[in-house]
């Protein structure tokens, strides 16, 4: 059993038409953002109703993973078609990568750099090369199936990499993977925590650690009942986690200052 809870759970997304939620991202203004892979869209929520506005729809709107960069832009990684498309604020849709099977997730650099990982054979993180759609930079191979990740001001790229039970950093600039810290069941995706030390979720066990950047000491701040498969981090610290079995969507108000690991349901 867990201590006393230093959070409360709510949730804001019951079973809805989402059909499978894979990606989740806040964006600059702090909107939450949702993919629907199955469904093959992208909606908008709103964080103190749960309405559910079409942001994008099928079949360009597949994802399942999705990221915004400071200027608004969002890009996505369109699992099924091989994919990773952008959209910048005033609707304009670019296919920025293509022909890349195993694409796994996409994240921006502060600088507006779009990064994206792949899985299988061609395993690694990848940037994108906005002249040549066909042709982006290995950055670094052999990652081990990057999930969703997080990019720091100083150019570090902060990951799970699922088939390490791991989560890694990795050097933007010379490709350098360092192993922060492993143990974890399934680890899926890392954000950063208001607190700006890196969070992971492990998918199997519906925990939520928090990793000390200098210690590496691990701490769970939040559990639901797994699966879980993604989430995403508000500026006020609220985490919002995805179910896609049941296209649920959880708000948990978490209190990363005190770290006391607690049981809770959604």
């Amino acid at each position: 059993m867990f201590a006393a809870a230093h959070y409360k759970v709510e949730q804001i997304i019951g079973p809805s038409p989402l059909h499978g939620i894979q990606g989740l991202a806040i964006a600059p203004d702090g909107n939450l953002y949702a993919a629907s892979l199955l469904g093959r869209s992208i909606s908008k929520i709103d964080r103190a109703t749960g309405a559910v506005t079409l942001y994008l729809g099928a079949p360009r709107g597949s994802a399942g993973d999705m990221a915004f960069a400071p200027d608004g832009t969002i890009a996505w990684a369109a699992v099924k078609d091989e994919a990773v498309f952008t959209r910048t604020r005033d609707g304009a849709i670019r296919m920025v990568a293509r022909g890349v099977p195993g694409v796994r997730a996409v994240g921006f650099g502060k600088d507006g750099r779009l990064y994206f990982s792949r899985a299988g054979d061609e395993d690694g993180l990848y940037e994108i090369n906005s002249a040549a759609p066909d042709a982006p930079r290995l950055v670094t191979p052999n990652v081990g199936g990057l999930g969703p990740f997080q990019i720091d001001d100083q150019g570090t790229l902060f990951g799970a990499a699922l088939f390490r039970r791991a989560m890694v950093k990795i050097n933007l600039a010379s490709g350098e993977m360092t192993k922060i810290a492993d143990g974890f069941t399934s680890p899926g995706a890392v954000r950063f925590g208001t607190d700006g030390a890196p969070i992971v979720l492990d998918r199997h066990t519906g925990d939520f650690i928090r990793v000390d950047p200098a210690s590496t000491e691990k701490s769970v701040v939040a559990h639901l009942d797994p699966p879980v498969d993604t989430f995403a981090v508000a500026k006020d610290g609220t985490l919002f986690a995805a179910n896609a079995a049941y296209s649920v969507i959880t708000a948990i108000d978490a209190k990363l200052a005190s770290v006391a690991p607690a049981d809770m349901t959604a």
